[in-house]
């Protein structure tokens, strides 16, 4: 992702995809969120990153959660 700038805030997220077949994967990382995206839009994209890096095209989106990264109110 994109390197923190004033116009972006780093948020944590974790996501666990379950495929037809039962395979699960259960995944997380940094992503860098611009002002004006919103929750849906954050979502979707890493929805389709994380459905595309693992093969789980048709894949079920079991868990999801999206929080700001910086504790304490830090900026």
């Amino acid at each position: 992702m994109s390197k923190n700038t004033a116009t972006t805030r780093p948020y944590h997220w974790v996501m666990t995809l379950q495929a037809g077949d039962g395979r699960r994967v259960t995944t997380s990382g940094l992503f860098e969120v611009p002002a004006w995206m919103g929750r849906n839009e954050a979502y979707e994209r890493l929805c389709e990153q994380e459905k595309s890096c693992y093969g789980l095209e048709d894949a079920t989106v079991l868990f999801f959660s999206l929080e700001p990264n910086l504790l304490g109110g830090g900026r």
